[in-house]
């Protein structure tokens, strides 16, 4: 792995702690840094302003503020990031609500864990 997806930080925001746990495991095997998790798009809002990553993987469906209102205001608040929407269901009104609120890519839970690796250098390459 290059010196650049090293120094990637990802920060993981889903409403599932095992998904969580999973998704900051797989990361941190493919050499992303792992700068926080959040359990809610209210929290993962706050946590994106503070921890200032590279990328976000937000999920879309969670209780509260969902992934889609997150989206936008991380990126309001926070231009630089880069989110990439992560959902369960493959559904085109989801992708493109996620593409209206700017985020760069939308990815489905249970995706190879290389392809959401590669997926998340090349959102962050693009925003370089």
């Amino acid at each position: 792995m290059s010196a650049k997806t090293l120094a990637c930080r990802v920060l993981v925001v889903d409403d599932d702690p095992e998904v969580r746990s999973a998704l900051r495991d797989m990361l941190a095997d493919c050499g992303f840094d792992v700068v926080g998790l959040a359990e809610d798009g209210l929290v993962g809002v706050a946590a994106a302003l503070e921890l200032r990553p590279d990328v976000v993987l937000m999920d879309i469906r969670m209780p509260g503020k969902n992934g889609i209102d997150a989206t936008r205001e991380i990126l309001e608040r926070a231009p630089h990031v880069r989110v990439i929407a992560l959902s369960a269901y493959d559904d085109p009104a989801l992708s493109a609500a996620a593409a209206d609120a700017g985020a760069a890519a939308y990815l489905i839970k249970g995706t190879a864990p290389e392809l959401i690796c590669d997926r998340i250098e090349e959102v962050r390459r693009s925003s370089a």
